[in-house]
């Protein structure tokens, strides 16, 4: 290997082979073995992604990469392969991690740009089988990583977590076992309460999901009469990934209509796919809309917006973000920025700019409106225009939370 980027990554990988292999590679000890030797390594002070891709396009010695998919990260790069884990560099672009548990365990640092990092807690009410729970996923607080912010990853439910990106690109390194077969299946999780195993090896149930999507995306007439006929018939995992699949129907009433079938059999299930479909609706067109936007101030915006369950986390966010200032200002200020930010749409052959949440041109006035909305002030006299504005901002998806209060 060259002396530039790899040296430093083999430095830390052999260090922590030899601290775990006196540990007897206990995994309950690799976490805090994986995080120690990355803050000893100190690798943002030393290491750039320009080195990282200079040496990776140029070695003969490309260690043996672990997701040559590219599954998780766009790319990853394997950067050390070890007895029993490995260290890889992972770039990220638009990516956002899905709310997900770990079969491993080990540990991540931010290498270059900075990610906002929300925990999670899930209470299970109902166990459907190993790859389908209902339950309580709550929110238990977010922070902002910045380069050289380490955390250790725990295997199983003790670490449920979502990173959402804000530079392009957002670097880390991961250090993390190959796996751990005490911590299977690995969960994925949507809100407000549904736990599920993405991926679990069902060659028939994938090629489901993927031909409901075929319908969806053609608009098939006969979608709705197929799904109707297996959603009264199959287990309730497979109803679960069609209708997932199902979830960008362009008339929501056929949706609706499918969740009524389920609902004929099972109608806790049915109640929980709803409100997990409305959320990733909502979550989805955050994630869009992150892919027109590169300010990182902005891109901090959307993912407060997306990561607070609430306004009251979303105003802590921000204000975490910007010490001593008024959060109701900030949020008032990104909003007047990002409604800038137009999506290039093409209409009769004509361009058009439309604004990235669909909101009209704002009325003179609107700030001082939500304002007051977002205090909890009585509400001041205002123009029938702007109080039109403010009710389109509350019934505007990407934007729920903005008006959700703490439960």
């Amino acid at each position: 290997m060259s002396d530039d980027a790899a040296t430093h990554f083999q430095a830390l990988g052999r260090g922590l082979e030899d601290a775990w292999r006196r540990a007897s590679y206990d995994e309950r000890a690799f976490p805090a073995l994986a995080v120690a030797h990355l803050e000893d390594a100190a690798l943002p002070n030393t290491v750039t992604m320009d080195s990282i891709l200079d040496w990776a396009l140029t070695t003969r010695e490309l260690p043996t990469q672990q997701d040559p998919d590219a599954k998780f990260g766009q790319p990853p790069l394997t950067m050390f392969v070890g007895r029993c884990f490995h260290i890889s560099v992972l770039f990220w672009v638009d990516g956002t991690t899905a709310i997900h548990q770990h079969g491993f365990c080990g540990a991540f640092q931010v290498l270059a740009g900075s990610s906002i990092h929300t925990r999670y807690t899930f209470e299970e009410r109902r166990r459907v089988s190993s790859r389908l729970q209902f339950g309580q996923l709550t929110a238990r607080g977010s922070e902002l990583l910045r380069a050289g912010s380490s955390h250790p990853i725990e295997s199983k439910s003790d670490f449920i977590h979502a990173l959402f990106h804000l530079e392009r690109p957002s670097v880390s390194i991961v250090v993390r076992t190959f796996g751990d077969p005490e911590a299977q299946p690995q969960l994925c999780y949507l809100p407000p309460g549904i736990a599920y195993d993405p991926f679990v090896e069902d060659a028939w149930q994938r090629r489901i999901a993927q031909l409901v999507e075929l319908l969806v995306s053609v608009n098939d007439p006969g979608c709705e009469r197929r799904l109707t006929s297996l959603l009264r018939e199959e287990d309730l995992f497979t109803c679960f990934r069609a209708l997932r699949a199902a979830r960008r129907l362009t008339d929501q009433r056929i949706l609706s209509r499918l969740l009524d079938v389920l609902g004929e059999r099972d109608r806790e299930a049915a109640d929980s796919f709803a409100a997990a479909l409305a959320e990733s609706r909502r979550t989805d067109g955050i994630s869009k809309r992150r892919s027109g936007v590169v300010d990182p101030e902005l891109r901090f915006f959307l993912a407060a917006l997306l990561n607070g369950s609430d306004r009251s986390a979303v105003l802590d966010l921000i204000g975490t973000h910007n010490p001593g200032h008024d959060s109701v200002e900030g949020v008032v200020t990104f909003l007047g920025r990002i409604g800038q930010v137009g999506v290039p749409l093409e209409v009769h052959g004509e361009s058009w700019d439309a604004n990235i949440f669909g909101l009209p041109q704002a009325p003179v006035g609107w700030e001082d409106a939500l304002r007051a909305e977002l205090r909890g002030a009585p509400r001041l006299p205002a123009t029938a225009e702007v109080i039109a504005y403010i009710e389109r901002m509350k019934h505007t998806p990407t934007l729920a939370t903005l008006f959700r209060l703490p439960v």
